[in-house]
């Protein structure tokens, strides 16, 4: 059952994904879509966050392994928002590469 859950979950978000990043689609579609996915990604740094802080005083290993997830997740958000930047920037000036 987690399996399928897991499965539904990841399909839900793709969706997302490419419907928030989709510029076919309209900017009252996109950008709530893209505020919750903003929400999201920042609920799980901070959630990680507060309990690497939390767990500081009990088990300072877990606690630092923690902290340097939440570090690896906030570079990857950093990467992909420029990632995207770039893309955008490229297409705006037409210097896009054609496949």
């Amino acid at each position: 059952m987690e399996f399928v859950l897991e499965i539904i979950g990841e399909f839900v978000f793709e969706i997302l994904f490419y419907t928030g990043t989709d510029k076919k689609v309209s900017k009252w579609i996109r950008y709530p879509i893209l505020f919750l996915l903003i929400l999201l990604y920042g609920f799980i740094i901070f959630g990680l966050l507060g309990i690497s802080i939390k767990l500081l005083n009990e088990n300072i290993m877990v606690s630092i392994l923690l902290f340097i997830l939440d570090i690896f997740i906030i570079i990857f958000c950093i990467k992909w928002l420029q990632k995207g930047r770039d893309k955008s920037s490229l297409e705006k000036k037409g210097t896009h590469e054609k496949r």
